[in-house]
């Protein structure tokens, strides 16, 4: 007990020392040209730069320093800064660009979007954290992407949390478009598959997000090689979704989503989206009526466009005869695995080949504990076009993607319970979600059961001061 109050008082010491030494600039005003002012006049890292109250419109991007820095207004309701800039790349509000292992954080604002790129771009170098929170972002002309996160993320991370997003939505990627290599992208997808991590994905929790009717767009998006974590969120009409290989470099290589509560307002074509990559989807309560599939009615779709002969696709299409596919059988599978389609995760001898089915469990419509009632969620593989399609060999059940069920055997889908209950028997693919620990095992062979997975910490750390 000694040494445990010996060391607080050292670190409450510390903290104090570095918070005397920190440098703070309070801008003259909210306006554009008082901010960049008060950004050109910081000189080291740890700086505290203050937005005062004010109502403010930005003509022009405010570019900060190439330093680690607290953006910080007045709280969301005194602080309003109203974006106006033409549109194209770089017309941010805010565009931190060029800097390497540099930590920030954005809070306290509330951002109004008229025109302009997104409002928030964290985009070149070679790594940067972000924390955004307690900020409105709001577009009440057109949806925007709020934050674009465009370079890879470094410790301790990049969460987005207790915002107001209205109409704005948040995109994760580690390369760029603008990039026609896409060298970032590629990288990530080489990268041995990391699940959730403190620097393997950005963190979206505990946000309201809201998409008017008449509204399009303002989704939740991920490609060239982004991942990100989508958890503790009441959504209402924003898809949370991802890219695939069609009209990206890369796909997305993970989208997680659990423990939300997503309604479709009535606008949303689906509430769960994987165009590509893998995830784990779990724990959501998912209401409305959303537009994808022929019934008008899917909540949680899966879907390949490079499947169709009519989808969009700037790599060719997946019908067994693309080198970039695996190709394993054409007369059976087509192109399966096709490139970095959804079931494939990063890593492997050859990147975007590595099977990594995705997995959901205990999605429901009332309440939780749903799996094998009228009220459980389950995965639909969908077909937006018409035409040739090679769909329903190239996204399998139980091969692909993995659904809950009731009475588990350890033959197909995924099985809830304690861990104590989980059968001894198992055939390769299927898992099983231990409730008593929170972990996902993964059966990796005949009778072989494996740890698979595991939730990060919540709240994330960056959210604890």
């Amino acid at each position: 007990m000694v040494n445990f109050v010996l060391r607080a008082l050292i670190l409450l010491g510390l903290s104090a020392c570095f918070s005397a030494q920190a440098q703070t600039v309070t801008a003259a005003s909210c306006s554009d040209t008082a901010v960049q002012a008060a950004f050109n006049a910081v000189t080291k890292d740890g700086a505290v730069v203050n937005i005062p109250s004010g109502s403010c419109t930005w003509t022009k991007p405010v570019r900060p320093k190439c330093f680690s820095t607290k953006i910080k207004g007045a709280g969301a309701t005194h602080t309003i800064i109203t974006e106006d800039l033409p549109a194209g790349y770089g017309n941010d509000a805010l565009f931190l660009q060029n800097c390497s292992g540099k930590s920030w954080r954005v809070t306290g604002i509330d951002w109004e979007f008229l025109s302009g790129d997104s409002i928030i771009d964290v985009h070149a170098g070679s790594g940067s954290s972000l924390r955004v929170d307690h900020n409105i972002f709001h577009a009440p002309a057109r949806t925007v992407i709020a934050l674009a996160f465009e370079v890879p993320i470094i410790y301790p991370g990049v969460v987005v949390d207790h915002n107001v997003l209205h109409n704005a939505g948040v995109l994760s990627r580690k390369g760029t478009p603008r990039d026609p290599v896409g060298r970032q992208g590629a990288a990530a997808w080489a990268a041995p598959m990391a699940y959730e991590t403190q620097t393997s994905a950005v963190y979206i929790e505990d946000n309201t997000l809201i998409l008017d009717p008449g509204q399009l767009g303002g989704h939740l998006d991920c490609d060239n090689g982004g991942s990100y974590v989508f958890r503790h969120n009441h959504d209402t009409g924003v898809m949370v979704g991802n890219h695939g290989w069609d009209t990206t470099n890369n796909s997305c290589v993970l989208l997680d989503v659990y423990l939300n509560t997503i309604n479709s307002g009535g606008i949303a074509e689906a509430a769960i989206k994987y165009r590509g990559g893998t995830g784990v989807a779990w724990g959501n309560l998912i209401s409305g009526k959303y537009s994808i599939g022929s019934s008008g009615a899917n909540r949680f779709g899966i879907t390949n466009y490079r499947s169709n002969a009519v989808g969009s696709s700037i790599h060719g299409y997946c019908n067994g005869y693309e080198t970039v596919d695996r190709n394993t059988n054409i007369a059976t599978s087509v192109g399966w695995g096709c490139n970095e389609q959804p079931g494939m995760g990063s890593g492997g001898s050859h990147p975007g080949w590595a099977r990594y089915p995705i997995y959901e469990w205990d999605n429901c419509l009332v309440s939780l504990g749903c799996t094998g009632t009228a009220n459980q969620v389950k995965a639909n593989v969908f077909d937006p076009f018409r035409g040739t399609s090679w769909m329903k060999k190239e996204i399998v059940s139980n091969r692909d993607y993995y659904d809950s069920v009731t009475s588990f055997k350890g033959k197909a889908g995924v099985g809830m319970g304690t861990l104590s209950a989980r059968p001894s028997t198992c055939t390769a693919g299927v898992a099983y979600w231990a409730t008593n620990t929170f972990q996902l095992y993964q059966c990796v062979k005949t009778n072989t059961w494996q740890l698979f997975y595991v939730p990060f910490h919540y709240p994330h750390p960056l959210t604890m001061g």
